[in-house]
C-alpha cells in the first residue's frame, strides 16, 4: 500500500446485528486504461448489538441514565467507533425503506456520524440503496439466496478477520464489504478524478 491511502467504512443497518467493515484503498494502484480495480485492504470489522450498549459516563452523557430508546445507544455506537469515524474518508451506510423498523438507526447514523465528522463536507456520509448493490453484483431478488451470494462475494477479503469466522450470521458483514466494493467501483473513480489538481491552472487564463 502506498501513502496515499482512502479510508472508507462500510455499514450494514440493524438492531441486533450492526455490522462495519473499515477498508484503506490505495489510490495510486488504479489504471485508468485497464479500468482495473483499486488495490485495497480490510483493517478492521465488527459486529454490534446495540442493545448490550452500556452508558459509563453519566455525568457528561446528554441522554437520561434510564433512556435506552435509539437515539442513546446510536450515539454511545458512534462515540466507541471514534477512532475509525474519525479517520475516514467515506462513509457508506445502507439506506432502510421508509417504514423499516431500522430506519431510525439509519437516520440516527447518518445525523450523528455528520453533525461530529463530516467538517462541512456534504458528501463525506452517504446512503447506498441496497437494491444498488444487489444490481452491480447482479444478485438474485430473492432475500435468502442474497444472503448466500454476498458471503460468496466478499468472503476473500473478510476470511482472515476473527469476527467474520465468529460470526454465525456472516452476510450482514458481508453487506458492509459489499457497500465498500460497490463505492470503489462504481463511485471511487470520479471522485478521484475531481480531485486531481487541474494541470491549466497555472495558467493566465485560468485565473481571471
Amino acid at each position: 500500500m502506498s501513502q496515499n491511502n482512502f479510508r472508507i467504512i462500510g455499514i450494514d443497518v440493524g438492531w441486533s446485528n450492526l455490522a462495519m467493515v473499515v477498508t484503506d484503498v490505495d489510490l495510486d494502484s488504479y489504471d485508468f486504461n485497464s479500468k482495473s480495480r483499486y488495490d485495497f485492504k480490510v483493517v478492521h470489522a465488527n459486529m454490534t448489538d446495540l442493545r448490550n450498549l452500556m452508558c459509563h459516563d453519566t455525568d457528561n452523557c446528554m441522554f437520561e441514565q434510564h433512556d435506552r430508546k435509539g437515539g442513546h445507544l446510536v450515539h454511545h455506537y458512534v462515540e466507541s467507533m471514534h477512532e475509525w469515524f474519525s479517520t475516514a474518508d467515506k462513509i457508506v451506510i445502507e439506506s432502510q425503506p421508509i417504514m423499516s423498523t431500522h430506519k431510525d438507526v439509519e437516520q440516527l447514523l447518518l445525523v450523528y456520524i455528520k453533525q461530529k465528522y463530516s467538517n462541512g463536507k456534504k458528501r463525506h456520509v452517504r446512503l447506498i440503496a441496497p437494491q444498488s448493490m444487489h444490481a452491480h453484483f447482479k444478485m438474485s431478488k430473492e432475500k435468502i439466496t442474497r444472503r448466500i451470494e454476498i458471503v460468496k462475494i466478499t468472503r476473500k477479503y473478510l476470511e482472515e478477520l476473527d469476527v467474520f469466522n465468529r460470526s454465525e450470521i456472516k452476510d450482514h458483514l458481508g453487506d458492509s464489504m459489499g457497500f465498500v466494493l460497490f463505492y470503489i467501483d462504481v463511485h471511487l473513480e470520479n471522485y478521484v478524478l475531481k480531485s486531481k489538481p487541474n494541470p491549466f491552472d497555472k495558467f493566465i487564463f485560468s485565473n481571471p
